[in-house]
């Protein structure tokens, strides 16, 4: 038997991460059509590489003095400028937003909208550096808020909650199209759990969509479509489960990637937000051997999951440098005692064939935070300093 308490904490933890996913090498050859061209793709791209380039660091720093201790960071360009924004939705409810150079430009003080809403939100998306799109939480609904505090549109799709859909991070808007990703939550979930029961809720999760695009975002009316619902049964199969890092990374015009902590491969979606291709990435490195658990076993070791995050390898996240057009595929390696995960970046070109790699000093810098500008990609340096945030940056030559 199996408590609520147990698919909870698993429902909690596959909530806190963006999503983007790959597919197991033992899969690929019998489901998967995109393997071959995906693996020649990659085999073509060792020769391509330009010699002696790789990812170095420099002596250049970046501190942003934001005040406050913060969770989520998200990050605009417009015009040729890139804005980071840092926030704590949690306890202050508030958005601080920095220019590239480290120069605050606007804040944004949620309180009040909180309070009238009576809501809490999950996430945030820059639109411009004065103003910001926040979802929120457990209640499909986005709303439109400037510096000023003023709600400048709101938009409800609670009724999808009824099917089990609720939105989640990350959000683009372009214009009046808006997309975020999908968690799966189920209606009528049993209070307590069998593998049987189970078993059923992910075959139905990991079939389910995961991508929610509203095609009229700021008209009163709804054309709203739910795609990725062939995304997940590339890489897991009935009896599995399969929550993790996961993530979208929107890159050249928008166009949508999608990888995950199981799997070795990224999605590439077409302007119909479907799958187009699949690229497998490899690292000289960490061997990404993290895939779906087992429910069997994590049945009776309720903390498996989390055990196998620790001791292997995986995809953790992905970012694309669109002044370069190139992609820092972030790969984590397995735990070891009580020291930070080992870490590297792969570069990628833009078709996603491998450049170079190289492994970050995980005793001076936090790889899991970074963001990209005009001159390279700023890592995090590992900081005591709760109010402030100390990048380094690193360039590709």
């Amino acid at each position: 038997m199996c408590s609520h308490s147990f698919l909870s904490k698993q429902l909690n933890a596959g909530g806190e991460y963006i999503l983007l996913l790959l597919f197991t090498l033992k899969y690929m050859h019998m489901k998967n059509r995109f393997f071959i061209p995906g693996f020649m793709l990659f085999i073509a791209a060792a020769c391509t590489s330009p010699a002696g380039k790789t990812l170095r660091e420099t002596n250049q720093e970046l501190v942003f003095d934001i005040g406050f201790p913060t969770g989520r960071k998200e990050q605009f360009t417009d015009h040729n400028k890139t804005y980071i924004a840092f926030s704590d939705l949690v306890t202050r409810q508030k958005i601080r937003v920095f220019d590239e150079t480290g120069l605050p430009v606007s804040d944004f003080d949620l309180n009040q909208i909180a309070t009238e809403k009576q809501t809490s939100f999950e996430g945030f998306a820059l639109i411009n550096k004065q103003t910001v799109a926040l979802l929120e939480k457990y209640r499909n609904i986005i709303d439109l808020v400037d510096a000023n505090g003023t709600l400048l549109h709101t938009k409800d799709y609670s009724s999808y909650l009824l099917d089990g859909i609720e939105m989640r991070i990350p959000i683009l808007l372009q214009k009046n199209r808006l997309i975020t990703s999908i968690d799966y939550r189920g209606t009528n979930n049993p209070d307590r759990w069998t593998l049987q029961t189970l078993t059923g809720y992910y075959s139905k999760r990991h079939h389910s969509p995961c991508i929610f695009i509203d095609q009229s975002f700021t008209d009163s009316t709804q054309h709203v479509l739910l795609k990725g619902e062939k995304l997940y049964p590339r890489f897991t199969k009935e009896g599995e489960m399969a929550i993790g890092m996961t993530g979208f990374c929107f890159a050249k015009k928008k166009q949508l990637f999608f990888f995950s902590t199981h799997t070795d491969s990224v999605y590439t979606f077409d302007s119909d937000m479907e799958i187009k291709t699949a690229i497998r990435i490899r690292s000289d490195y960490f061997p990404i051997n993290l895939r779906p658990t087992s429910l069997a076993k994590e049945m009776k070791n309720g903390n498996l999951h989390n055990e196998e995050t620790k001791e292997k390898s995986c995809i953790a996240d992905l970012k694309y440098d669109e002044y370069k057009q190139l992609f820092y595929c972030l790969i984590k390696g397995p735990k070891v005692g009580d020291n930070p995960s080992p870490t590297s970046f792969i570069i990628l070109d833009k078709n996603l064939h491998k450049l170079s790699e190289v492994k970050i000093d995980n005793s001076k810098y936090w790889s899991f935070s970074s963001f990209v500008t005009k001159v390279g990609l700023y890592i995090e340096n590992i900081n005591k300093d709760l109010n402030s945030k100390k990048y380094t940056l690193f360039k590709y030559e």
